[in-house]
């Protein structure tokens, strides 16, 4: 009986928060003459979606892109990379970027001029928050590209 009760515990703590995170699509391509990535965020729900950023205090919280890269040496490397660019404008770091329902929001990282030779694979890992049933819940997606 207590096997049960877990079962069913496990079930309805599991489902909810894994059926909004894969309402996210995750699409990234990568054009290897010109060096630069492209990712799309898409959000396939009718919940507006809060993604972090990468946070300036620690580089592997926060919403991240995990490179696995070649250097011009043929050395082989891994670096994160922040999911979204400073703000010029204002003079700080974005925290946050809403993820209006039914939008999208795309990032460009250009390599062509930096230490990145050949990309050979990109994890994206998103931290989002969203508003469910008067709550503010977060929400953990990640998804891996092999070039």
């Amino acid at each position: 009986m207590k096997k049960y009760y877990l079962v069913v515990f496990l079930i309805a703590v599991i489902i909810p928060g894994y059926g909004v995170a894969q309402e996210v699509g995750i699409d990234m391509s990568y054009d290897r003459y010109r060096n630069k990535l492209t990712l799309v965020l898409t959000n396939k729900s009718d919940k507006e979606l809060w993604v972090r950023n990468q946070s300036s205090l620690d580089e592997w919280s926060g919403s991240l892109v995990e490179m696995f890269y070649e250097t011009k040496d043929g050395d082989s490397m891994h670096t994160p990379f922040s999911l979204f660019e400073y703000d010029m404008m204002n003079r700080k770091p974005v925290v946050l970027k809403v993820l209006p329902p039914y939008g999208k929001l795309e990032r460009t990282f250009d390599f062509s001029l930096t230490f990145v030779h050949v990309l050979k694979k990109a994890n994206v890992c998103l931290t989002m928050l969203c508003k469910k049933e008067g709550k503010i819940e977060h929400l953990f997606q990640e998804k891996e590209f092999v070039f």
